[in-house]
């Protein structure tokens, strides 16, 4: 989008990781409704956009006969990322006002290797749109099972640690079962395909 073409990919990066520091930053401040809402908010424009952004480097430099098998490790990588992360949780005191800082400090990490890579950027692009209504005239049942998977994955991801916790799981109980959602997904995929 327009962030990739006034500064390039890895700007762009780097610019999406700060965003993200920040709202762990706004959720460390303590317990505000207001601010944990707009961090909530800018967390989400920020991951999408960095999805975005690692998404269309690499689509740019990997080359058509392997593109499929790129992007397979890549989601993989980001799955079981995913699961190793809510894993954490069972290692740190989230009541603590310092716990965010374990997302800042895996946030400031994430922006090395970028910052420190020689390899060139693709070129910026020259129009990005998001084209909902042709998507949807295109497969409105593509478009319509993105929606609920996307919606059902986040409402059980954001309301299942809150149910657990008030049905007395410890927090241990709550990372573990956290964590076996991604890692069940990942370990599903070798029987169905």
């Amino acid at each position: 989008g327009p962030l990739v073409r006034r500064v390039g990919h890895a700007r762009a990066f780097m610019v999406l990781s700060a965003l993200i520091v920040l709202s762990n930053a706004a959720v460390g401040a303590g317990p505000h409704p207001l601010s944990w809402i707009a961090a909530r908010a800018l967390y989400g424009f920020a991951i999408c956009g960095l999805f975005i952004v690692a998404q269309s480097w690499l689509n740019d430099v990997i080359a058509n006969a392997i593109r499929g098998r790129v992007m397979a490790f890549f989601y993989v990588a980001y799955v079981a990322g995913l699961g190793v992360g809510y894993w954490t949780l069972a290692l740190i005191d989230i009541r603590a006002a310092d716990a965010p800082l374990v997302g800042i400090a895996f946030t400031a990490l994430s922006i090395l290797p970028v910052g420190l890579t020689r390899l060139a950027q693709p070129p910026p692009p020259q129009a990005a749109s998001v084209a909902l209504g042709r998507a949807w005239r295109i497969s409105p049942v593509g478009v319509a099972g993105m929606l609920a998977v996307g919606g059902l994955s986040m409402t059980i991801s954001g309301f299942a640690p809150i149910h657990a916790t008030a049905k007395g799981y410890s927090q241990a109980d709550v990372a573990l079962l956290l964590s076996a959602m991604p890692i069940g997904t990942l370990i599903l995929q070798i029987p169905l395909g």
